[in-house]
Parts: structure tokens; C-alpha cells; sequence
């Protein structure tokens, strides 16, 4: 899901991020680009890009990654950075991201 959290949860906005995905035999991986627009983004088109700053250890980004499987007899939840019971949209419980 690629949504804003300021303010609540923004569907309607999008990162413009590329994703690729591959499956293979007991796993899959996942690659993700993220396109950074400067601060003014926002200002510009506050429904499309991602506005400030690369992430660094002094401003990281929080991140998760989850995967949710829906079958008649069973649900499946998994996640980069478990929340725990109280659902994926837990920002407290996300990941860091910075770029060295």
C-alpha cells in the first residue's frame, strides 16, 4: 500500500516508486526505487513524490514491508518489522531507513 500518513491514511497519494518483484522456490525478494523530490515538494504536488531529504541516521525514514495472504480456511500475515497485534499501520513499530 503507498499512502501518506500525514494527516491520517492518504491513499489517493502515491510515491511514484518503481517495484520489482521476483519469486523464487521457498522465497521471494522485492526491490523498490524511490524517486526524491526536494522539500518543495509538497507545495508543488502534495499528492504525488516524496518531499525532503535523503534518510540519513539523524532523519531516517520508517518503513515497513508486509505481506498478507487470504485463503477460505486461513489468513497469513508476515512482515519486515512485525507489529505485533496491533496491525501493519503501526508506524512506532516500523524500521529505520538511512543511507550511509
Amino acid at each position: 500500500m503507498d499512502l501518506d500518513r500525514k494527516g491520517g491514511l492518504k491513499m489517493i497519494w502515491s510515491s511514484n516508486a518503481q517495484i520489482a518483484s521476483h519469486v523464487g522456490d521457498g522465497s521471494w525478494s522485492l526491490e523498490v526505487r524511490i524517486p526524491l523530490a526536494d522539500a518543495n515538494q509538497e507545495e508543488i504536488d502534495a499528492l504525488n513524490g516524496v518531499a525532503g531529504r535523503k534518510p540519513s541516521e539523524t532523519y531516517p525514514w520508517y518503513f515497513n514491508v508486509c505481506r498478507q495472504r487470504m485463503r477460505p480456511d486461513h489468513e497469513e500475515y508476515s512482515a519486515f518489522s512485525p507489529p505485533g497485534k496491533s496491525g501493519f499501520h503501526h508506524p512506532m513499530k516500523f524500521a529505520k531507513l538511512y543511507v550511509k
